[in-house]
């Protein structure tokens, strides 16, 4: 499995730079605001505080932040989740059920399975403060349960694992989760990894009610020896291709004039 270089489309180049901005949406900042009913269930609750290092999803109807840091925050690192109500624009606190709630909550990574209507997401690295000297490997699944209820569950890994790092990114795929580069805070890699779960007779997914894989297997796919390492990246797949943007390291910065590809089937 190779990376091979995408040359962007020259099609945009050649539209007007006036054009271009006629077109574009204009950005709007929002009240901090939370709903009606978390507010008599939480009388002494605040709005969200600002923060950086968080990760965000989303569904059909709201925008889940989880985690970050906050230099102003008693903790720094912000071990909560948040929803926000695109139609009301307003905020609501989750309960997060059970003692796993991961402690490197600053620039992990973060990605849902499916897309719309996701139900499990996923977790992956991150660092404490000082940024680097406590990184994570781990991966932690973060289950949406009924009533607005979150519950986080460690995953059991086996097989070639990653570094503890953070900045890294991850996507799901048919089942898989890739995990592409990172940092320790010193050493920047861009090497990628599955991880695909162990399932047993008892546990396969054509089963019905099927329980949750009782393994989960990293492999190295790619050590990308010749490639710059970088975090602070995004992924995104088209079809069977991992689309690498932006990120960087302390000597250099990715452009988007070529962007990097990852193809997971040759």
């Amino acid at each position: 499995m190779n990376f091979a270089q995408f040359i962007r489309s020259t099609t945009f180049d050649t539209i007007h730079r006036s054009d271009r901005i006629d077109n574009m949406k204009q950005f709007r900042i929002l009240e901090p605001k939370l709903s009606k009913s978390h507010r008599a269930r939480n009388e002494d609750i605040d709005p969200p505080i600002e923060r950086s290092g968080h990760r965000m999803l989303c569904d059909d109807d709201y925008v889940y932040v989880v985690g970050g840091y906050c230099p102003y925050y008693s903790e720094q690192l912000i071990q909560e989740i948040w929803r926000f109500n695109i139609l009301t624009e307003e905020w609501e606190l989750m309960d997060a059920e059970g003692d796993h709630f991961p402690p490197e909550m600053a620039s992990f990574a973060l990605c849902a399975e499916g897309s719309d209507a996701w139900k499990r997401a996923f977790l992956f690295g991150g660092t404490m403060v000082p940024f680097g000297d406590e990184s994570s490997n781990r991966v932690t699944m973060l289950k949406k349960l009924r009533d607005a209820k979150f519950t986080w569950q460690p995953l059991p890994l086996v097989g070639e694992e990653p570094i503890q790092q953070y900045g890294s990114a991850i996507l799901m795929h048919n089942g898989v989760l890739y995990q592409v580069g990172g940092t320790t805070g010193h050493i920047y890699n861009m090497e990628v990894r599955s991880l695909t779960p162990v399932r047993t007779e008892t546990n396969k997914p054509c089963a019905s009610n099927f329980p949750e894989p009782h393994l989960w297997r990293w492999t190295l796919l790619n050590k990308a020896e010749n490639e710059w390492g970088r975090y602070r990246h995004e992924v995104e797949l088209v079809g069977d291709e991992i689309i690498i943007v932006g990120g960087g390291n302390p000597h250099w910065a990715s452009t988007l004039d070529t962007l990097l590809v990852f193809d997971i089937c040759s």
